[in-house]
């Protein structure tokens, strides 16, 4: 029997038998299988909080699936069992009836009828992947689907390719339903073949519909039927991104001088341009915060009034936190001002001391790199913003004093801190509120101590019998913090645990290492 599956039969054995694994009363010793995760450890795709239903929101991840909260996030249900497809990308929900739901993947776009519990796939839609879809919120039985790989194309890194079953390039479509998606029609949105990928599309008020598209911004004005191309920026040649303000007069973009789809190297700058105008006319707002960088799909905050517009944006070439503009229309003329509304330094035990947040950061140990961000709905009492740091899903209410030292992790919640200091900070461990991890490469067990091998997310231990984690007390190096495999052997006194780690996992894990430490006190 080799290694590898010896230590998983005695990893199962050992939860069958329920040999005192679990002592936490809210976890069984015997029954249903339990969550033993920290929370979260994927890459978070998207995120959409429903307008309809106040604390109801979608969180879709790459490795994970999609899941549900009708709490503010408090707890998460995963509702992608029935998917053809589990990477997602997007989730919205019909505003008329919250039960059916609209979901975008990898494959393609998928319905469900009665909130996630069943799901069709569209046939039409089967091989393209679904980034991002829009429902006109006061005739809901108009339907939007884009091709979309949320920043993620496969030429973007040859040796990392993400798997899709379209080519990127070919005819440039969309997805139109006029039947509250009963019905689903495939529309060219331009001419000729080019890049696929779009960056987004939002309904404005009067029912006509903003497309970005890689090559430019387009606009429908008759239900997705048919498209015309807004001219570009000068200089410009691929968009990254479009939002438009509550009012549907004036449009924000993403431009560069780069070919469409091409992300390395590649540089945005912010443009605004009055949709009442015709042909409209660009103006150049430069890059937030004067930093230079690949800034995608900007957000709009709905409560945004005439001539005050809020946006989000992040520079996703960098793990340099999440921005928030404040665009002023006074005067006739446009003004400007950024501050950074998340951010710390990368640490080894959590965020240097010099860039440390008043808030907790949870076990995950990088700097925050916004990947999906939103403002929360004006339907929904208090304002606020939600958004990723990459792994990890954070919420704040902007309506409190110095609300940026406010943050609350959404993915995670503290279940302990540890009487002792590991590094800089006492170590605290952490239990999931609902979403599950990426994947465990190997885990063992012994007494009240357990130890998983998490792929990029190194070796994470518990001590109490796998219902908090921490990352913290993880091997002490920078030479590759990945771990593929762990094994405690019991028969030495003391017991000795033996971690792996490795630049990269998998296939392609390099400079291998190999840790251990004894287990005494069978705490930090």
């Amino acid at each position: 029997m080799n290694f590898s599956l010896q230590l998983h039969l005695t990893c199962l054995i050992l939860g069958i038998l329920g040999l005192g694994l679990f002592s936490d009363p809210a976890v069984a010793s015997e029954g249903p299988w339990q969550n033993l995760n920290p929370g979260s450890g994927g890459r978070i795709i998207g995120i959409d909080l429903d307008e309809t239903v106040p604390g109801r929101a979608f969180y879709s991840s790459d490795m994970e699936g999609i899941y549900e909260t009708r709490d503010y996030g408090e707890s998460w249900h995963f509702i992608g069992a029935g998917l053809t497809h589990g990477h997602g990308f997007v989730v919205k929900s019909d505003p008329q009836n919250p039960q059916r739901l609209y979901c975008g993947t990898l494959y393609s776009l998928e319905v469900s009828e009665d909130n996630g519990k069943h799901w069709q796939s569209v046939r039409v839609t089967e091989g393209f992947t679904i980034g991002h879809i829009a429902v006109d919120k006061n005739d809901p039985k108009f339907v939007y689907a884009a091709v979309g790989y949320r920043g993620r194309p496969p030429e973007a890194r040859p040796h990392k390719k993400m798997k899709v079953y379209q080519s990127t390039h070919g005819d440039r479509v969309v997805f139109v339903s006029h039947d509250a998606g009963k019905t689903w029609r495939k529309i060219g949105f331009a001419a000729g073949e080019g890049w696929r990928g779009c960056y987004g599309v939002e309904v404005l008020p009067d029912g006509s519909v903003v497309l970005a598209a890689g090559d430019g911004v387009y606009r429908s004005s008759n239900h997705g039927l048919s498209w015309q191309k807004l001219p570009l920026p000068p200089g410009q040649k691929a968009c990254w991104g479009a939002t438009v303000s509550p009012d549907g007069k004036w449009c924000y973009a993403f431009f560069t001088p780069a070919q469409p789809g091409r992300q390395g190297g590649a540089k945005t700058r912010l443009y605004a341009a009055s949709l009442t105008q015709s042909p409209c006319s660009w103006q150049d707002l430069g890059f937030p915060r004067n930093t230079a960088a690949l800034y995608t799909w900007p957000a709009m905050d709905p409560r945004s009034t005439a001539n005050e517009h809020r946006l989000l944006c992040s520079p996703r070439s960098k793990r340099d936190g999440l921005y928030l503009g404040h665009i002023s229309h006074a005067g006739g003329k446009i003004s400007v001002r950024w501050e950074r509304a998340l951010y710390w330094g990368q640490g080894f035990w959590g965020p240097p001391q010099a860039t440390a947040p008043a808030f907790l950061t949870s076990w995950e140990q990088y700097s925050p790199r916004a990947l999906a961000f939103t403002f929360t709905p004006s339907s929904w009492k208090r304002p606020g913003i939600w958004t990723t740091t990459g792994q990890m899903l954070y919420s704040v209410w902007t309506d409190r004093p110095n609300w940026q030292s406010t943050w609350s992790n959404r993915s995670s919640k503290l279940v302990k801190t540890w009487p002792v200091k590991h590094g800089l900070y006492p170590v605290r461990t952490w239990r999931t509120r609902g979403v599950q991890c990426t994947y465990t490469y190997m885990a063992d067990a012994f007494k009240n101590y357990m130890i998983q091998s998490q792929g990029d997310n190194g070796a994470l231990e518990s001590w109490d019998n796998g219902y908090s984690w921490t990352s913290q007390t993880r091997p002490a190096t920078w030479r590759g913090t990945n771990s593929m495999c762990n094994l405690i052997v019991r028969d030495l006194n003391p017991p000795v645990v033996l971690a792996h780690t490795s630049w990269g996992f998998g296939a392609g894990a390099e400079e291998g290492h190999l840790f251990a430490k004894k287990l005494i006190h069978f705490d930090p």
